[in-house]
């Protein structure tokens, strides 16, 4: 639980650190030691992902880290929540409409679709012209 807090703070933090990088380092070392990595800590990883700012290849870097995370937590969480679902989604945003699409086919089998928090996270990532106001 003290890696999931951990990763909730790094999520949360403002300004131009790589969020992404170091959750990615946090996750490795729960693995290394064994632990889980449960629904909680891969939304706030998504979050900490959608999260890092800098130039285009941190975020793009970001992304790849999100979508490798997004994989794992698909084979190791048997039911994800919207929160992380919305969380993965947003991190799509700017770099893959796609992905974020089939996230959210995923979102749906799992009862997610209508929640709001992925609606409004589907609202941020929409690319400009297709945004509803």
């Amino acid at each position: 639980k003290t890696y999931g807090t951990i990763i909730r703070i790094i999520a949360n933090r403002k300004g131009p650190h790589d969020n992404a990088k170091k959750v990615k380092e946090l996750i490795q070392e729960m693995k290394n030691r064994s632990l889980q990595v449960d629904d909680f800590s891969f939304g706030y990883a998504f979050l900490a992902c959608s999260r890092t700012r800098g130039s285009k290849a941190r975020q793009n870097a970001a992304f790849v880290i999100a979508r490798s995370l997004y994989r794992e937590m698909l084979q190791k969480v048997k039911s994800p929540s919207a929160v992380s679902y919305a969380n993965f989604i947003q991190a799509c945003y700017g770099n893959n409409e796609k992905v974020a699409e089939e996230a959210y086919l995923d979102c749906c089998k799992h009862g997610h679709g209508q929640d709001v928090r992925v609606m409004r996270a589907i609202k941020r990532s929409a690319p400009r012209p297709r945004r509803r106001r």
